[in-house]
């Protein structure tokens, strides 16, 4: 037998350890293929938080399964209701939602949540899932995004993506895209566990902690996954990301406490002998218990006071609405035991005060007037309106509390204050006219939105520039719905119930003392030009001196001789500011301008014109001819002149005449909100239309077209 004694050459082991090096650096250039292969993950989420155009993407990135949280926003709906809107089985939104005992067409209580399942793609920039939606009477992209996709997409990004759809004159029948927002997790995220980022849309008063608390992850997962602090302030109807590894059950999230977990499969079973009779012992001893405490009850009771009785029906907020009820103690605290140092602003209804809640979120606490009536009626008005409706463009109301006789609104604090002061008290900074045209738009889509898309229509009553509140990138919220109603649409126009503020005051509503659409559109166009003249509505110093300081007749006049530019506000100048790309401000010092070019002055000297005579549209004397506040928010969507300048109705060349009868000097009496007095520098003046020589001293300011019936 032969035996062979081998030994490894030297070229051999050369070879091996040249073999080895090659496997390392084949290993690291697996590794560097992978991660380039994953990098496009990591652009499709861990983005900006409250993205109105929604996640961006590029070509590159690879589509994934996801899911969203949806809640009914509307009555009368049904799992396949929503399975419609979304073009997937009910069948499928049952089964993820827990709900596969519920009859498909049973109806759901609103806020009811869903699990809705998504296909997520990359369409041109943005991650979405495009649906295709058939549009219905009444519609406009706004009450499409907010009311039937809820906070899972926006009116912008519908806009882009429909650009061949007139926004301004939708076909009934015709099918738009709704891009529903989603993203796909990132490669450290995958790393993580996590599966797919669920799109959330925030309810009102929720937190990151109370989100993050459903859904069993930590605050911090979710705060990194949408570029947020972890005590940050969330806004109602924006989106949030949320990282899982697995959907948790509906009906265990304990913060839904009015869902539906399907009827009960549980059928009745048969009782022994022994069973019933202890069932009918329990049930008289249960009987003669009640007669008991009813008796005493009875025997006990006292007659209600009158103030007692006033403030019972205060406290009938329906449950199932998405209100907190705040502690007096809780309220009390967060303001400090309502500091003077905390107080933001009073007026003829109460004060409003800054306050911190435990989460550390900023809120607005409006402190009513027990013993003014308007008050009480103020707070009814306002939990009845705002609780019923949500818009990005809305100041938000957070919660209510009437506990030791007190009535207390709470609301999202806006950091910047109101119009207003903007306008009037700001000094050192200039309002750009793109922060004007903005801010402008905004609080038209809100008007639109009360006017046309809520299930009833909501007159607001009191629009004007201290209502319109600011956060801290200047986007406008129309607030202070004290004088607000609901009205089905049907009975819009047979309110009796005048208010308003004197400047603002559409002047048919001396005569027939009714609160309209129109008579909200007329308050709009005297804001507008308020806004770009920046002027008072009423000038009172200037009346003083004997000349006409009606802002309204003003721009009338500059109109009729071609001249309307002469009344815009001299602060808008030859300078363009930036609305700010680094994240600042719209707001800029004046020493930070830098001077435009000719081409641009003249475009922004045609956008100046355009608003202007869209504030004259709205403040024609006629109420039938003024447009509506859904043609207006369409017609502040656009950015260029050119195309505002096509769309827009005629304006006729000289103010037209009044087509009403005059009316009697008793109905000016009694018309005007106690915020008045401010506007006025009328000072303690608690109801201005009792008191004769406060009504003689409005009456003075009266608009040409009322004071020539006096």
């Amino acid at each position: 037998m032969l035996h062979f004694d081998i030994k490894p050459s030297r070229n051999i082991l050369h070879d091996v350890k040249w073999i080895h090096s090659r496997k390392r650096t084949l290993l690291l250039a697996i590794v560097l293929v992978w991660q380039a292969a994953m990098a496009p993950f990591r652009t499709m989420a861990q983005q900006p938080y409250n993205n109105t155009k929604g996640y961006s993407c590029n070509g590159r990135d690879r589509p994934c399964s996801t899911y969203a949280f949806y809640r009914t926003f509307q009555e009368q709906e049904s799992v396949a209701k929503v399975a419609s809107y979304f073009k997937i089985p009910p069948a499928t939104v049952a089964d993820l939602s827990g709900l596969t005992d519920l009859a498909p067409n049973a109806i759901l209580p609103m806020g009811q949540p869903l699990y809705i399942p998504i296909d997520c793609r990359c369409h041109n920039v943005t991650s979405q899932m495009e649906v295709p939606y058939t549009i219905a009477p009444r519609d406009s992209f706004a009450m499409v995004a907010s009311t039937i996709y809820g906070a899972l997409t926006t009116y912008q990004a519908m806009m882009v993506s429909n650009p061949r759809l007139d926004v301004l004159s939708l076909v009934i029948g015709d099918t738009a895209k709704v891009p529903v927002f989603c993203a796909c997790p990132t490669a450290d995220q995958i790393a993580n566990g996590t599966r797919f980022l669920l799109s959330y849309g925030v309810y009102p008063d929720e937190t990151l902690e109370i989100i993050s608390a459903n859904f069993n992850i930590t605050v911090a997962e979710l705060s990194v996954a949408n570029e947020l602090p972890t005590n940050a302030t969330l806004w109602v109807h924006t989106t949030l990301l949320v990282p899982l590894q697995s959907l948790p059950p509906i009906a265990a999230m304990a913060n839904f406490p009015h869902v539906v977990t399907g009827p009960s499969n549980m059928k009745p079973t048969s009782r022994s002998p022994r069973s019933r009779k202890v069932g009918i012992f329990a049930g008289l001893s249960a009987a003669v218990l009640l007669v008991a405490c009813l008796f005493v009850a009875r025997h006990r009771r006292r007659a209600p006071s009158k103030k007692q009785d006033e403030l019972s029906d205060f406290s009938l907020v329906d449950p199932n609405l998405a209100l907190r009820m705040f502690a007096y103690k809780e309220l009390r605290k967060a303001t400090k035991n309502f500091r003077r140092s905390e107080l933001l602003g009073s007026g003829g209804f109460g004060a409003v005060y800054k306050g911190t809640l435990p989460s550390g979120a900023l809120v607005a606490v409006k402190q009513m007037r027990m013993e003014s009536k308007h008050g009480k009626e103020s707070f009814r008005a306002e939990v009845t309106s705002l609780s019923h409706i949500r818009h990005r463009n809305l100041v938000q109301l957070r919660g209510w509390c009437h506990e030791e006789e007190q009535l207390l609104l709470v609301y999202d604090y806006m950091c910047n204050g109101n119009l207003h002061e903007l306008l009037f008290r700001s000094s050192g900074t200039r309002f750009p006219l793109t922060l004007r045209h903005s801010v402008l738009s905004g609080v038209a889509n809100a008007l639109s939105y009360l006017h046309e898309e809520c299930t009833q229509c909501v007159l607001h009553r009191d629009i004007k520039s201290s209502n319109v509140l600011l956060d801290a990138d200047f986007n406008a919220y129309l607030g202070d719905f004290g004088l607000a109603r609901l009205i089905d649409h049907e009975k819009v126009g047979k309110t009796t119930m005048m208010a308003g503020t004197f400047g603002y005051l559409a002047p048919e509503m001396v005569h027939t003392g009714k609160a309209t659409k129109e008579s909200d559109v007329y308050s709009f166009g005297v804001l507008v030009l308020e806004v770009m003249c920046g002027a008072r509505p009423l000038d009172m110093i200037v009346m003083e001196l004997g000349d006409d300081g009606v802002l309204v007749d003003k721009v009338w006049r500059a109109h009729e001789v071609g001249n309307i530019l002469q009344v815009a506000d001299s602060r808008l100048g030859i300078f363009e500011a930036s609305l700010g790309s680094s994240g600042q401000s719209g707001l800029e010092d004046e020493s930070c301008m830098t001077t435009q070019t000719p081409d641009v002055i003249m475009e922004d000297k045609k956008m100046i014109t355009n608003i202007l005579q869209l504030g004259l549209l709205c403040c024609n004397p006629n109420a039938e001819d003024r447009p509506s506040t859904r043609l207006v928010s369409q017609l502040l969507l656009l950015q260029s002149w050119e195309s505002m300048e096509m769309s827009m109705p005629p304006l006729p060349r000289s103010k037209p005449q009044a087509r009403y009868d005059k009316p009697g000097f008793s109905r000016m009496l009694g018309m005007v909100s106690p915020s008045d007095s401010e506007l006025l520098g009328i000072e303690n003046v608690e109801e201005v239309g009792y008191a004769t020589s406060e009504a003689t001293t409005l009456l003075s300011a009266l608009p040409n077209d009322m004071w020539e019936w006096v």
